[in-house]
């Protein structure tokens, strides 16, 4: 008796230390699937990209090799942008996520750095009707890759579209080069 319960622990404990893992073996409840296209800003070469992402200013975009850990080769470098001179007023990049009807919770998670202590943001919403609604989002300045997390409940109608967007902000007349870097971009639904 004792040894096939000691069996029975020797077969479902593996099982059960494994159930709450997704594909990458990260423990949570819910296996998910990233809706973000472009998450590290590298096409499957490990070159830089920009596939997937809108820019506001190329002049206020470029790529660094400075990444959080496991973030591949290259970071998105987003600067701030002006209120005066040929450049756009924010530095920012954004992508949209169509397709997604109803009412889910979402998560939305991002590894940044600001290379200057100027602060960046993240933030997701629903445009509506070309109206931004329900926007979330977090502003920082911290000067290591330091991990984010956003969570917010979207409810969204067949034409709706999520937006993920990311900041440089603006400098305002006078200021100098301030830089934000940007990787591991994770949109999910971890409820439905």
């Amino acid at each position: 008796m004792i040894g096939k319960f000691f069996l029975f622990l020797l077969v479902t404990i593996p099982f059960l230390t494994n159930c709450n893992k997704d594909n990458n073996g990260n423990s949570n409840n819910t296996t998910y699937q990233n809706l973000i296209q472009n998450p590290s800003f590298e096409d499957s070469t490990g070159q830089q990209s920009l596939e997937g992402w809108i820019i506001s200013d190329s002049a206020l975009t470029s790529f660094f090799q400075n990444t959080p850990p496991n973030g591949g080769g290259w970071s998105l470098e987003l600067e701030a942008g002006s209120t005066q001179g040929p450049t756009a007023l924010e530095g920012f990049a954004e992508t949209y996520i169509t397709g997604q009807t109803g009412t889910n919770i979402y998560q939305l998670t991002v590894w940044m750095k600001s290379l200057t202590d100027w602060p960046g943001g993240i933030s997701f919403g629903v445009l509506s009707q070309n109206q931004l609604l329900q926007k979330k989002e977090i502003i920082d300045t911290a000067t290591t890759w330091t991990q984010y997390a956003l969570i917010d409940t979207l409810i969204t109608q067949v034409n709706d579209t999520i937006l993920i967007h990311l900041s440089a902000g603006s400098l305002g007349p006078f200021g100098s080069q301030n830089s934000i870097l940007f990787d591991l971009i994770v949109f999910k639904i971890i409820t439905q």
